[in-house]
């Protein structure tokens, strides 16, 4: 699963590329994050039980 975004302008692109997002080949404002990498910042510094 990822998380999709649509950028509402190149600086707004920006800002998410600086938080890790990636951007689709095919159109130029979309954006996606990996749940993966949701999760894993959701659980840096917690314990796991």
């Amino acid at each position: 699963m990822i998380s999709r975004v649509d950028a509402i302008d190149l600086q707004a692109k920006e800002f998410y590329l600086k938080h890790k997002f990636i951007p689709f080949q095919d159109k130029e404002l979309s954006l996606f994050l990996p749940l993966e990498s949701i999760a894993r910042e959701f659980f840096i510094g917690q314990v796991r039980e």
